[in-house]
């Protein structure tokens, strides 16, 4: 479909259709994606989520809230007695919060520091620039287009992502622990008035809605339901209908559904008065545990960077599925089935 084209395809990506594994080889400038066939078991499965609910600001502060008191418990007390007070204090059986624990834990481990509802982490992580700030998905897009528009300025266009937790910003080259800490700067030292300014110069230049743009034409019945649009066609739907109500619709519904400009205010509010502290961190070796979730979302991620738990539970689903599967025992010499068994009861 032209949502997975328009928001995830790109040369290297693997995908599976019909039961089989490609790799994505070129992509055109008139939408055409050029594939191979591949062996790969870890490949993404194209899928449609729809409106899923956005993580909101209120559930996304919280759980930084819990992540801050978990840091705290964890300054002097082992990782299995903080699971036990976190899981009385949430309500929650132990297994269900233990690997919260554990993950925060391990980032403490390694010297990095903890993102939470008071501390915004800019982790540098080769060409990455994973911010993890824990407001929701609207104030996250929200920032990720004034992020936008502020690299703009240096003369850079980057590609970039978001989820509740976590902003991604991919670069052309490695990125430095200074040209981190000069972009953290630029990004978070500007007051609440010139972010929402710096979101809005992103909106009205580059216009990054050109998919949503094409839902509100549809409803208007400007264009026909379910047409597939290549990424040129769908940026030129802005100059198609600058001007229009369609436009004017879609810029309404973006401001009321896809971004959260207010509470965006109070995150930059909170850096200015010092109540929320911007740190940084660069990573060699491999991200951080909890920036570690993002990449692995949108990024064709290497196996050496990956937990290696991640590899073996893969393999042992796999394993299990296939000694689950059942199989016909056939007689060689009359074909007839003699008896049917799963593979894991056969010597």
């Amino acid at each position: 479909g032209d949502e997975f084209v328009s928001t995830k395809a790109r040369v290297g990506l693997k995908f599976i259709v019909r039961g089989m594994v490609w790799m994505i080889e070129q992509l055109s400038q008139d939408g055409d994606v050029y594939v191979v066939p591949v062996a790969d078991p870890m490949a993404a499965i194209p899928g449609w989520e729809g409106e899923l609910l956005p993580v909101s600001y209120d559930l996304a502060v919280s759980v930084g809230g819990i992540r801050r008191e978990a840091v705290a418990l964890l300054s002097n007390r082992a990782a299995e007695d903080v699971t036990g007070a976190l899981s009385e204090v949430l309500a929650t059986e132990a297994h269900g919060i233990r690997r919260f624990v554990e993950e925060v834990a391990e980032q403490m481990a390694i010297g990095a520091p903890v993102p939470s509802d008071r501390l915004i982490l800019v982790e540098g992580f080769g060409p990455y620039m994973i911010i993890n700030c824990c407001f929701g998905e609207l104030v996250n897009r929200a920032i990720l287009f004034a992020i936008n528009d502020r690299l703009i300025e240096f003369g850079l266009s980057v590609r970039a992502w978001n989820d509740g937790y976590r902003i991604l910003v991919e670069f052309p080259s490695t990125l430095s622990g200074e040209a981190l800490t000069r972009y953290a700067e630029a990004i978070f030292s500007q007051s609440p008035q010139a972010a929402e300014a710096a979101f809005r110069r992103y909106l009205a230049t580059r216009f990054p809605l050109s998919y949503n743009l094409k839902f509100v034409a549809e409803r208007f019945g400007a264009i026909q339901r379910g047409l597939m649009l290549s990424e040129k066609e769908l940026s030129e739907l802005s100059l198609r209908f600058s001007g229009t109500p369609i436009f004017t619709e879609t810029i309404r519904e973006a401001l009321t559904e896809k971004v959260d400009l207010a509470n965006m205010r109070r995150v930059f509010e909170g850096i200015q008065s010092g109540e929320i502290v911007v740190a940084t961190h660069v990573s060699a070796e491999a991200p951080t545990p909890i920036s570690r979730h993002i990449l692995t979302k949108f990024i064709e991620f290497p196996e050496l960077m990956a937990p290696r738990t991640l590899e073996w539970d893969s393999a042992k689903r796999l394993k299990g599925k296939i000694l689950s599967s059942h199989v016909h025992m056939l007689c060689m010499n009359c074909g007839a089935t003699m008896y049917k068994s799963k593979l894991m009861d056969l010597p």
